[in-house]
Order: C-alpha cells, then structure tokens, then sequence
C-alpha cells in the first residue's frame, strides 16, 4: 500500500480535487492507496470538508487534532498512522502536483529509502521565493548543513524511515531534517511546480524567521560559538582601546577624552552580553520545553481509523 499524508490548513476548496487526482495516480501505479488528512485546526471548513469525504470512501483517513499545532507537527500525526510500505507526504494546496509523485515512487523503488522532489521552476510569488531563500540560507549556515532551498516536503519515504523519525521526540520539528536524520540513501529529482489556485501561504517571513530559530537552537550549536567570537570581539576591541589610550596619554600628552568614549563603551560591551545571555536563554527554555515530555500533539476525532495500532499509543494523545 501506499500511503499519503496530507496536512491540511486553509485549504477546503482544494481537498475535492487533490483527493480525487491522487486516487487516479494511484489505480495508474497499479497500488493500494490510503490518503490521510490531518486538520491543523484549519479555520475554514477543511473538517467539514474532510467528514464528507471520508464518509464518501473509506480509504480516505481524518484526523482532526485539538488545536494548531504547526505542519510538521501533523505530518508526524500522519505518518504515526500510515499503515503503507512506501508513504507519500505533500501539501494540501494543489502546488505539489499529484500526477508528480510516480516519479517520486518508481525513484524509490529503485533502492532509496526517501526521494524528495526537487521544485526546478517553483510557481510563487517572487517576495515569497525571495524570503525563503534567505529562509534556507540562514538555516543552513546556523544548522551547519546544506539545505536546498527548491526542494520542500513533497516526497516518498520508506516505512523503515517513518519509524526511524517516529522515534524521534524533538519538540522543534523539521520533517525534510528528520527524515536526513534517520538515513543517508536519499535521493532528489526535479518535479513541475504548479501555482496555488485558492488562497495565500500561511508562513510569513516572521513565521519563517522563527522556524528557523527554533531548527537552528535543536539542531546546531553554532549560534553558541558565534556568541564566543562576539564577546571575543568586543574584548579585543576593548583591549586595543585601551592600548590607545595609553599610547596618547604617554607619548602624545593627550588627556584621555570626556565621559562620552565611556558610555559607549558600556553600551557595546552591555549590548554584547545581552545577545550572548539571549542565546544561552534561548537554549536552555528549548532543554525546559524538552524536559516536559508532552505529547507531540493531540488528536480530538478520527474518521476511518477505529482499529489503531496499540503501539500509537505512545506516540499521541486522544481527548474524548
């Protein structure tokens, strides 16, 4: 089987749709195909929308969590419940294209673990091409890794890598970062990109700003040491300041200059400290988050999953 998860946010007009292509690509492939919605607390009719397919075909799977808890958030609440030997995720905004993902499974049945599509000529805005590329460029210097900023979450993985990444407790997620975690037989091809139909992007350059953040401070120590080499900075500035102020008032007779050259001093060394303790606070609230051990996220109804798998249980949380 082939199983594919879709988080759902904003999207209602396109469900319909990409339910409907997606089951036509799967009878071409000649596989079994499960489609698994998860509402991130869509403020639309996404649920509505998503009861009255379900109710409609019964390999169409409804999640529907507590309150937003972000993407990659739900794709893990996805793929908690995948039942497939090779699972699909994509977005719900008809942009990954589903007559794209043959492409993406035949890629992987030929000894891949994840295949992940490589968007050659993305369809977006060019402000939002433009902040996520400074998005990925900054997350892959911080992160110490190299991030290609065409390829997202469109992509096929194995299910020996959906429990690999399952495993993984990070309460600051990346789905694209947790999936290179889990294994190093990756591969990426060039897919067709189409436009967005309905609605606008949810992420912000502020949003994105702070997803990148929170990847950095989970998976990189770097920003550590760049607060070493400021407060070096700052400290050697200082220093050479000093030596100066020597020189002038010993060789020259200069009288070392008014309250002014101080001040400035305590701001840039203040200013210094500051940034350093920000980060440091910044580590040690993520360890406090991480200390907690809540659950990943909180699932308030299911459609066609009554028979779970007694091993989810310690994967989520159900509220009745």
């Amino acid at each position: 089987m082939l199983s594919v998860v879709i988080p759902v946010y904003g999207c209602c007009n396109c469900l319909c749709e990409l339910t409907k292509r997606l089951f036509a690509v799967g009878e071409s492939l000649g596989t079994p195909m499960e489609i698994i919605l998860v509402n991130d607390a869509s403020p639309d009719a996404s649920w509505a929308c998503m009861k009255q397919l379900a109710e409609a075909d019964p390999r169409i799977k409804a999640i529907n969590l507590s309150r937003n808890f972000g993407q990659h958030f739900a794709i893990t609440a996805g793929l908690s419940y995948a039942k497939g030997e090779w699972i699909a995720v994509m977005d719900c905004d008809l942009q990954d294209v589903p007559e794209e993902l043959p492409k993406l499974y035949r890629k992987a049945l030929e000894g891949y673990d994840a295949v992940f599509g490589r968007r050659a000529v993305r369809q977006d805005h060019w402000q939002k091409r433009w902040t996520s590329l400074v998005f990925i460029k900054m997350l892959s210097w911080l992160a110490c890794t190299s991030i290609d900023p065409a390829i997202a979450n469109y992509s096929v993985i194995s299910s020996r890598v959906v429990a690999a990444v399952l495993q993984m407790k990070e309460r600051h997620r990346s789905y694209g970062m947790l999936v290179h975690l889990a294994t190093s037989k990756i591969a990426s091809i060039d897919i067709e990109h189409a436009a967005r139909p309905y609605g606008e992007s949810s992420y912000t350059f502020t949003r994105k700003l702070r997803l990148a953040a929170d990847l950095v401070i989970s998976h990189s120590i770097r920003p550590l040491y760049v607060s070493v080499f400021v407060g070096f900075g700052f400290s050697a500035i200082g220093f050479l300041g000093i030596l100066y102020l020597m020189a002038r008032y010993f060789l020259l007779g200069i009288a070392v200059a008014g309250w002014a050259s101080t001040i400035v001093s305590i701001w840039l060394v203040g200013g210094a400290m500051m940034f350093s303790q920000a980060i440091l606070g910044l580590y040690l609230g993520k360890v406090l988050e991480q200390a907690k051990e809540r659950p990943l996220f909180l699932v308030a109804e299911t459609l066609n999953l009554d028979n779970r798998n007694p091993e989810l249980a310690t994967r989520e949380t159900f509220l009745h």
